[in-house]
């Protein structure tokens, strides 16, 4: 779980620790948690995923940033009085949970890569685990966790191109009689099709440091290490430069640059293969 230093960081900006910002998400999630609720599912132990699907045209990787302001914001998270009586004028949820809500204060483990580091499309960013009902609270599309490419110039501050890139947030595992049960989504589109079970995220790179590599294991899962670079510590600018060095320079190209590999362990491609035929989505 990601461990802050509050000296390394410094101050966050104010609207983060607002605590009137519960209702900044899409209704659904809501009316979701209230049929957790009704159903007695609310506290079962659940873990979602944060991740992106696709690069901006010309990129050969994104950096993470935006984690500090999103664990502020959801330290501080909590649903007002104002809210609660909004909800309550909706007459779709029961008295029950709306005082669920009016005590709840979040307590999900989040497990996220530092600040700087390089990121590429679909590895987990964030994992969010804990009760299956706060795991919707945690909708990170609504929470200012952005993950925005480098710009130039005037475009500094939000890529011209592309000042976001898509989100995907999803369900990856549920807990089951004691034990955690691998979950995806289908589609119609295979390309979005989800990667299934709680992952660990591990760069492999070459005898001069460089990344050649990132493979994907169930969060359980033994790694060989030998090949695993150390990890880098300092501040965000210092500790972002460090791993771009690192990064090898066909990554770093602005035209055309080289794509880069992150791939599933053969566990968890066994894993997803099963799902995918048990839903009858396997093709020849």
């Amino acid at each position: 779980m990601h461990d802050r230093d509050r000296s390394e960081h410094g101050s966050t900006a104010g609207w983060v620790e607002r605590r009137d910002l519960a209702l900044l998400t899409d209704f659904y999630e809501l009316t979701m948690m209230g049929g957790y609720h009704h159903h007695g599912l609310d506290q079962r132990p659940a873990s979602f995923e944060y991740f992106f699907r696709d690069l901006p045209d010309g990129a050969g990787y994104a950096v993470f940033c935006g984690l500090e302001a999103f664990l502020s914001w959801y330290e501080n998270l909590r649903f007002t009085s104002g809210d609660i009586d909004y909800l309550a004028q909706q007459e779709l949820f029961s008295s029950e949970f709306l005082e669920y809500l009016r005590e709840l204060k979040p307590s999900c483990e989040i497990h996220a890569p530092p600040e700087g580091t390089p990121v590429f499309p679909d590895e987990p960013l964030v994992r969010v685990t804990g009760p299956l009902e706060e795991e919707r609270i945690a909708e990170l599309k609504r929470s200012g966790a952005k993950i925005n490419a480098w710009g130039v110039g005037t475009h500094l501050i939000t890529s011209k191109g592309a000042p976001s890139l898509n989100g995907v947030y999803k369900i990856v595992a549920i807990e089951q009689d004691g034990r955690w049960v691998p979950k995806l989504k289908t589609t119609s589109n295979p390309a979005k099709t989800t990667d299934p079970g709680a992952k660990q995220v591990i760069r492999f790179c070459d005898a001069r440091g460089r990344p050649v590599g990132d493979v994907m294991y169930a969060g359980e899962e033994d790694v060989d290490l030998d090949n695993v670079p150390p990890a880098v510590h300092g501040v965000h600018r210092e500790r972002t430069l460090t791993r771009l060095a690192a990064l090898p320079d066909e990554l770093k190209r602005l035209h055309n640059p080289a794509g880069y590999p992150a791939l599933l362990s053969e566990r968890l491609a066994r894993e997803k293969r099963d799902l995918l035929g048990a839903k009858g989505k396997l093709t020849a």
